[in-house]
């Protein structure tokens, strides 16, 4: 074993425990932890020259958050 059976997993083990780090990012990418419910904009607002009129419905598209190796990348903590 890589930790033992004397005490719990730390947040230092993390080098030491590659697969089990993948299997996070990969669950994290399969299943979302972000809201997938929609959220109304309470006041006109404007997003990269798109006038987003009140009332609103905004969706996350969370399959695209993390859908590249590069975007997982960036999300290494």
């Amino acid at each position: 074993t890589v930790i033992g059976h004397d005490r719990l997993t730390c947040v230092e083990d993390r080098p030491s425990l590659p697969y089990i780090e993948a299997l996070i990012k990969e669950l994290h990418r399969f299943r979302p932890i972000t809201p997938l419910a929609p959220h109304t904009t309470l006041v006109d607002d404007e997003y990269q020259g798109y006038r987003i009129p009140r009332g609103s419905w905004i969706m996350a598209n969370t399959w695209s958050v993390c859908d590249t190796l590069s975007d997982i990348i960036l999300l290494n903590y």
